[in-house]
């Protein structure tokens, strides 16, 4: 019975379509598949329009506060409680929701508008009339699509035919997977040998294919044509983002969208909140604690018990201004402040598309970064070649060229050699292009090393089934091609059986480490290739020797050949070039406290070295490499061995799920008290599991950052997920929170923006709360005087003004302070770590706002009362007036710098204050020796502000922290 359920959710889950099942349908650019299928479209939006108002509701009831203060909204509105009238409450509430819809509606239409740029991508579909451009949205499952050299693949397609004989392409899948390496595709044979592309759109045939899956790497299926029945595998499928390196093919689309390999190895978009939200949540809950607290004291001490009940709900109500409402709107204000300051004083391009996250950038612990262009540009070149007696580098390419036109020693005659093996022993293809040369290679190591050669005076002229053809500068030499020796990841070399006239050669080239069991007289080789690899140079040993004619004889019949017995010829420095100014982004961030993890789908020995080379590793670092764990027991040694380091991590894919299956949280413990780690052959679900718990079990900010599809995961899974603009594809850019032009970039976002986001939210965020409390103190000392009667002392309008009209623009001003340049901040990044550990917002910065508050609060009121006999209305214009005066003063106090914009906000502020007592003359008003009144503001503000005085200047003068020492000597 349940295998008979499990053939039917097979059968329902299969996918089975035809193509061209009608022709006329066809002509007519009619569908032949069901409307079923997913439609092939990018989607990184957070909302729909249905979810958009409940989603970002649900979002909003996350933090406490809006919870606490719907609450007391709700309790205003009926009369035997309310303390005022309604709109003190709703006011600054509806304000802050509106701000926050207006914001998270922009921020997802951007998406939208991002994604449409990416659905509207033209490409060709391919039907019977002939071929039409189409938005890649519009493809669907069963379309015949044509795909182009430099192309991008839309929709995960089988390959029918191409216009190589052969049936091949080469495809490039770094944006898919993260490998460098080219990798061959082939075409259906059944249908690579009918004439043309029109003779396949005619043609009526069906496909089963598996259901959609994650797995990259394999692939079952079959074409029926007639009654035949062709398997197809995994190397006849070309998966979305893959991009054709080389020819034109025509495709067959199998999965679309959301079917797709490539989405289905991407997270789904999660809301991201700041760990600094967490952190003032969690303060809220205190000061709502204390707001409670306060209204039953104070409650209990009226003594009042037949209707307590209602005294205590008034006097929460009363208290509720210790509970700053006006924190989030003023949070969310900065961020876009911050956003746009990130894109407008930016030396290279810089676009913030979550405007949630700026302060998470001041507080990073750990940067995981891809390395195919993000760390490398993806092209290499040869920096070495050695021969024994000489070593030979760009430098002198002149030389070389005219040494091996004319050469006059053995030496020249060995590096001579080395240049042919270079072009023999390879899988390049060369083409005619413009007159000129052009190549197709699975591997960029074997492309530059033909590029050196033809740079030097031999070139790679040709490539056929059986022949290989050389052309130096005064004749060309066809070489027989008699048995290629495959590379493969296991055996790390590759060979080529090469008849030349009346002899036969066996090439070999490979890593070091497996060609010193095959060379003979290889004492210099192990020394160069360590030296190279130090360097961070790729490094290929090539050795030659005779084949005999009883070898001959035997390859022809078993198609295997010795390997060893060599004659060492040379070794080679491979460089994979870096982007602009890598090496010291990578050392000013690690200078700063960061520590980095390199995330790649490249080889163990690719990441090594470029590891060393980028400076991720130092040169004098001892590397630990982990590769092949099978067993539990070779994890447990694994585990150990790396508590035992300190220095540099290298580990493959494959060690790496073992450990994080057994020993996840042992594991990621262990390894995050290394300086660096480069993890190998890595998936995109690999790639975003480590940023995950990389997060959750350090408990520190987590950076991501990629540039390609692959990537997505990873910076979707982050803290904060920064996307690099990649030559092939804008996937990482458009996902990511925040998208750069170059890894370099991200120095000044992290060490100048980032820092200066979170400093100046955290003061903020403190100064408002400490605002809110000096108001709620004074507010208690007023009731506590007058026989704790529940009745607030500041009505109406000048109550809403408090935190609006009199104090927003000052205190906002905050978020424009700058401690340092960019310039001071690159040259002294260990500033960074100076609050990265949250030491700008913590238990000893929060009570001391709050002492200031309470303090504050006290004195305003208690002076008032008791040193200037007033009347109420005086009263109530005397100690508002302190209040307000309070807060603009301590903002001078909070900040590093004052500068212009602050001078303004605060003459605007005052302004605003004195033309309120012509406008609310019924609530506030000055009194008739207004000299005297100013006199007693003054007095009473300086009694309140002192200790603050003392507290700055001790912080500034005794006990000065690191940036004020700089400040003293780099003006800015």
């Amino acid at each position: 019975m349940n295998i008979q359920k499990e053939r039917k959710k097979t059968e329902i889950e299969e996918r089975h379509f035809f193509v061209n099942r009608n022709i006329e349908r066809a002509h007519n650019n009619i569908r032949s598949a069901d409307e079923k299928y997913s439609k092939n479209i990018i989607c990184n939006q957070k909302y729909s329009l249905f979810t958009f108002i409940p989603l970002v509701f649900a979002q909003q009831l996350k933090h406490f506060l809006n919870i606490f203060f719907m609450l007391v909204i709700i309790l205003q509105l009926f009369p035997p409680v309310r303390v005022s009238h309604p709109l003190t409450s709703i006011f600054p509430w509806a304000l802050v929701q509106v701000f926050v819809y207006i914001k998270e509606g922009t921020d997802d239409y951007k998406r939208y508008k991002r994604d449409k740029e990416a659905n509207d991508k033209q490409c060709t579909r391919y039907t019977v009339g002939g071929a039409i451009r189409v938005p890649a949205s519009e493809l669907a499952v069963g379309d015949l699509i044509i795909v182009t050299k430099d192309e991008r693949v839309p929709a995960d397609a089988i390959l029918l035919k191409t216009e190589e004989v052969n049936g091949s392409i080469f495809v490039r899948t770094d944006q898919l997977d993260g490998e460098t390496d080219w990798k061959i595709k082939m075409s259906h044979s059944v249908f690579q040998q009918m004439d043309g592309f029109d003779k396949v759109a005619k043609s009526y045939f069906e496909v089963i294919a598996e259901p959609p899956s994650k797995d990259i790497y394999s692939f079952n299926g079959e074409l029926l044509v007639g009654d035949t029945q062709h398997k197809v595998h995994e190397d006849n499928m070309l998966w979305m983002n893959m991009v054709i390196a080389s020819g034109t093919s025509l495709c067959v689309v199998v999965y679309t969208g959301k079917d797709t390999r490539a989405v289905m190895n991407t997270t789904k978009a999660r809301n991201k909140s700041g760990l600094i939200d967490k952190e003032l949540n969690f303060y809220t809950k205190i000061l709502c604690s204390m707001s409670f607290s306060f209204a039953i004291l104070f409650t209990v001490l009226r003594g009042t018990y037949s209707m307590w009940y209602i005294t205590l709900v008034r006097f929460l109500i009363i208290f509720s201004t210790v509970i700053p409402i006006s924190l989030r709107v003023n949070i969310d204000w900065a961020r876009v402040v911050y956003a746009r300051g990130m894109e407008a004083h930016s030396d290279t391009p810089i676009v913030v598309r979550n405007s949630n996250i700026p302060e998470e950038l001041g507080r990073i612990s750990y940067l995981l970064t891809d390395k195919t262009g993000t760390l490398t540009t993806n092209e290499m070149e040869i920096k070495k070649m050695h021969t024994g007696d000489l070593c030979y580098t760009p430098d002198f390419i002149q030389e070389i060229y005219e040494m091996i036109t004319n050469p006059k020693s053995p030496a020249d005659l060995t590096a001579c050699e080395l240049l042919i093996a270079m072009c023999l022993c390879n899988n390049v293809i060369p083409y005619a292009e413009n007159n000129k040369i052009g190549y197709i290679s699975s591997s960029p190591d074997e492309m530059a090393m033909v590029r050196w050669a033809e740079k030097v005076g031999i070139t790679l002229w040709g490539r056929g089934p059986g022949w290989v053809e050389i052309k130096t500068a005064d004749s060309k030499k066809r070489y027989e091609l008699l048995h290629t020796i495959r590379f493969t990841s296991e055996r790390k070399c590759m060979g080529v059986v090469i008849k030349s006239e009346d002899k036969v050669y066996l090439y070999m080239k490979g890593a070091d480490s497996v060609m010193k069991k095959l060379i003979i007289g290889k004492d210099w080789m192990e020394e160069e290739a360590q030296s190279m690899a130090k360097e961070g140079l790729r490094t290929m040993v090539f050795g030659r020797r005779l084949v005999s004619e009883e070898e001959v004889k035997e390859l022809a019949q078993t198609h295997t050949i010795s390997e060893d017995g060599l004659d060492l010829l040379g070794v080679t420095g491979v460089e994979d070039k870096l982007q602009d100014d890598v090496r010291v982004s990578l050392e000013t961030l690690r200078n700063a406290g960061i520590k980095i993890w390199m995330l790649t789908g490249d080889k163990v020995e690719t990441a090594r070295c470029i590891a060393v080379s980028s400076r991720l590793f130092s040169r004098c670092s001892q590397i630990l490499t982990i590769t092949d764990i099978k067993t539990r027991q070779d994890a447990d040694l694994a585990i150990k061995r790396i508590e035992r380091e300190k220095d540099c991590l290298v580990i493959d894919g494959g060690s790496l799920q073992i450990l994080m299956d057994m020993y996840k949280t042992e594991f990621i413990t262990a390894v995050s008290m290394l300086a660096a780690v480069a993890c190998c052959r890595c998936s995109p679900t690999q790639k975003a599991e480590i940023a995950k718990e990389v997060s959750r079990i350090t408990k520190k900010r987590v950076c991501c950052i990629g540039d390609g599809g692959n990537d997505v995961s990873m910076i979707q899974q982050a803290n904060v997920g920064i996307g690099i603009v990649g030559k092939e594809g804008r996937q990482a850019s458009l996902a990511a929170d925040v998208s750069v032009n170059e890894f370099k970039a991200i120095v000044d976002l992290i060490l100048w923006h980032g820092r200066n986001s979170y400093k100046n939210t955290a003061k903020l965020a403190q100064f408002i709360i400490h605002r809110g409390t000096t108001l709620g103190i004074a507010q208690g000392i007023f009731s506590s005087l007058f026989n704790f009667c529940p009745i607030s002392i500041y009505q109406g309008k000048i109550s809403i003004g408090y935190v609006t009209f009199y104090t927003f623009l000052p205190v906002f001003s905050i978020v424009l302070s700058k401690d340092m340049s960019k310039k001071v901040s690159r040259k002294f990044p260990e500033l960074y770590s100076d609050i990265s550990n949250g030491s700008v917002l913590n238990n000893s910065t929060f009570s001391t706002w709050m002492f200031m508050g309470y303090y504050q609060g006290v004195v305003i009121m208690i002076l008032t009362l008791f040193l200037f006999e007033s009347a109420l209305i005086q009263l109530v214009s005397i100690t508002f007036s302190c209040l307000v005066l309070n807060e603009l003063l301590m903002v001078f106090l909070c900040v590093s710098k004052v500068h212009n914009l602050m001078i303004i906000a605060q003459s605007i502020s005052i302004l605003l204050y004195f033309l309120s007592f012509k406008v609310l003359s019924d609530e506030i008003q000055i009194p008739s020796e207004w000299k005297k009144f100013l006199l007693q503001i003054l007095l009473v503000n300086i009694i309140a502000i002192l200790p603050a005085i003392v507290q700055y200047a001790w912080r500034i003068w005794m006990n000065p922290p690191s940036y004020r020492k700089i400040q003293a000597t780099y003006s800015y």
